[in-house]
């Protein structure tokens, strides 16, 4: 039993780093597919496989949604939102479950399944995993086999734990991010999320975070009060995985996505293992730009979920910033373009590379504005400028300039208001 704040705090950031090591597995995935009609499917396989991608995106968006709520709960009960991760892959003491870059097919299809699997569920694709070999909570017991399991774990602690609403939920409610912030309050009928299937709330008290709790676990799971027309993650990789083995066993040589490596890295690092390093000098360069635009992306996320003294037009520009242009005009156009560019310098017709999300920057808050905002807007001139550069030589991938020139229409903003202060 979770006793103390200090142990539920423990606990939800590592429910934060598994939200964050899923999107970054899935957005992967969905940036695998193949697109085009030389890539050797019939029309109506490509239908198929766009609508898988759509889904990945649509299960990813979620998963983010489910980062934001968790860091809604841990600055309600006092701590800051959580946005490190292990390295990829991860096969490590807390998860008992492999986290890995991997394309599309069937047998991730699977794993992921597995992943989102309700606790009470017996599924014969899934394997029972061992419990972890290290311990989750900082003084008692707590192991867990399921992301499921984990939030029910979350969802004790927060009604178990001995403390008063008045004494656990002390972080103030001004600092959260709500569907408001994010326009994200205009759902559809009968939709569990909101506008890009995303919903978020402030968390102010237990039955807010068990609100927020439960909205993670019907999203992943599932529940029986599900609503029929928004399967959960569990539902849709189950039916993504029937449908893909379908076509296998129509056409054996039926793939979804591009021959891209596993894991791909640009550096070594001596403590992670199983990733393919990549050689291509100018597949490095493409990764390099997109590893600094996701820690980017992280540092306006970071500054987003733990905001002090912003305005509220301070807080729009961020939100237009880290979540809609960054991520659409920058994240994903990036990681497409990494799965048609040659993962090793010698076999320019073999394996492609993919987006590495490497992390080699400390995402820690930077606790003074001004400061924060300029350090964004220095590294927003150094990536666009760089990527211009790098657009200009022979082997530079179509797209790369307009990529630049999105980085530096968002960092306009940036600098206007920098300049207004």
């Amino acid at each position: 039993m979770i006793k103390t704040r200090e142990e539920l705090i423990y606990l939800l950031t590592k429910a934060a780093e598994l939200e964050h090591l899923l999107v970054c597995q899935y957005l992967f995935a969905a940036f695998s597919i193949k697109r085009f009609e030389h890539e050797g499917l019939t029309p109506l396989q490509q239908n198929a496989v766009d609508e898988w991608g759509q889904t990945l995106l649509l299960i990813s968006r979620q998963e983010m949604e489910h980062l934001g709520l968790v860091s809604n709960i841990l600055t309600a009960i006092g701590a800051m939102p959580h946005f490190e991760r292990p390295a990829f892959p991860h096969t490590g003491s807390y998860y008992p479950f492999p986290l890995v870059l991997e394309r599309l097919n069937l047998e991730a299809v699977q794993r992921f399944a597995c992943v989102e699997k309700p606790m009470d569920v017996q599924n014969p694709l899934c394997k029972e995993p061992a419990p972890p070999n290290q311990m989750l909570s900082l003084g008692s017991p707590t192991t867990f086999t399921s992301v499921a399991q984990l939030y029910a774990l979350i969802r004790d602690a927060i009604t178990e734990i001995p403390m008063s609403d008045a004494d656990l939920f002390i972080g103030p409610p001004s600092a959260q991010v709500g569907g408001g912030e994010l326009d994200l309050d205009f759902g559809r009928i009968g939709a569990v999320g909101g506008v890009y299937d995303v919903t978020l709330f402030p968390v102010y008290d237990r039955p807010t975070a068990l609100q927020a709790v439960d909205l993670i676990t019907e999203q992943g799971e599932g529940t029986p009060h599900s609503i029929p027309d928004e399967p959960s993650h569990y539902t849709r990789f189950l039916e993504m995985y029937g449908e893909m083995k379908n076509f296998m066993a129509e056409d054996p040589s039926f793939n979804p996505a591009r021959n891209i490596v596993p894991n791909p890295r640009i550096w070594e690092h001596d403590n992670v293992r199983g990733s393919t390093l990549i050689t291509d000098p100018m597949t490095r360069e493409v990764m390099l730009f997109f590893n600094h635009s996701y820690e980017l992306m992280l540092m306006m996320m970071i500054r987003f979920y733990a905001h002090t003294d912003e305005t509220t037009e301070e807080i729009n520009i961020l939100k237009y910033a880290a979540f809609f242009p960054f991520m659409t005009m920058v994240i994903r156009p990036l990681g497409e373009m990494l799965t048609t560019m040659p993962a090793f310098d010698k076999q320019p017709d073999g394996p492609r590379a993919g987006a590495g999300f490497e992390l080699n920057y400390i995402h820690s808050f930077l606790p003074h504005k001004k400061a924060a905002w300029t350090l964004m807007s220095e590294r927003m001139t150094v990536i666009s400028n760089e990527m211009a550069r790098v657009a200009k030589l022979p082997k530079a991938p179509p797209g790369l300039a307009y990529i630049s020139e999105s980085i530096a229409l968002v960092n306009r903003n940036f600098t206007q208001n920098l300049i207004a202060k």
